[in-house]
């Protein structure tokens, strides 16, 4: 178990590096899927030496990029999502910027 300054040291040292890397600025996400698809993507992972969440994630990208071209809605997108923006700004509560880190 560590002590308290410590913690406190390492939680200084991540504030610092919090805007410097792409890996603390990324949300937590959480999916529900049937134990037999994690099982297939655990181990496809694992074949090719990533992670889930990189596969997710690369997926994620992929979906919203062919949206994005099949449907040629870029600027309705940005329009939605900056409608939705004032319903999240209740959840961006600074107390709760240490599960920005997680």
């Amino acid at each position: 178990m560590i002590g308290l300054s410590t913690f406190i040291r390492l939680y200084e040292i991540l504030q610092s590096y919090k805007y410097e890397s792409k890996l603390f600025r990324m949300s937590v996400m959480s999916i529900r899927v049937d134990d037999e698809r994690k099982k297939q993507l655990k181990a496809i992972a694992s074949l090719q030496g990533k992670s889930m969440s990189s596969i997710v994630e690369s997926l994620i990208d992929q979906y919203v990029e062919e949206f994005k071209t099949s449907r040629e809605l870029d600027d309705d997108l940005k329009a939605i999502m900056k409608v939705s923006e004032p319903s999240f700004e209740e959840w961006d509560n600074d107390e709760d910027e240490i599960y920005d880190e997680m």
